[in-house]
């Protein structure tokens, strides 16, 4: 992309980033981040405005970082999206395991009791 055209692009990119500041201002207006605890619930808030907020969020990174630092900063980012993931996982199995092993401890203790 010639410089130009990139500075051009990047002009109407800072003017719509700037109209989006201005309408969050505003009282009657969606949040560009709001903290979801369930998937579902993502369904009912996510709309056309807010993914045009995060659209352009997007493209200021990708023109703002270049290309191939964009890709690889994103790559980073899932990577370690998928490391809490993971993590969260383990830590729910291993919290299930021990949950289970509890509960047979105190069955062979009932058990052992009533014999």
């Amino acid at each position: 992309m010639y410089v130009k055209e990139k500075n051009q692009l990047l002009v109407k990119i800072f003017q719509r980033k700037h109209q989006g500041y201005q309408e969050d201002e505003k009282l009657t207006t969606h949040p560009f981040y709001y903290q979801i605890n369930k998937t579902d619930y993502a369904q009912n808030l996510f709309d056309g405005i807010t993914f045009v907020k995060g659209a352009v969020l997007i493209q200021q990174r990708y023109y703002y970082y270049e290309q191939r630092s964009f890709f690889t900063k994103k790559r980073l980012c899932f990577e370690n999206m998928l490391m809490e993931i993971k993590n969260e996982i383990w830590i729910n199995i291993l919290s299930y395991t021990t949950e289970k092993n509890d509960i047979n401890d105190k069955r062979i203790q009932a058990y052992k009791t009533f014999k």
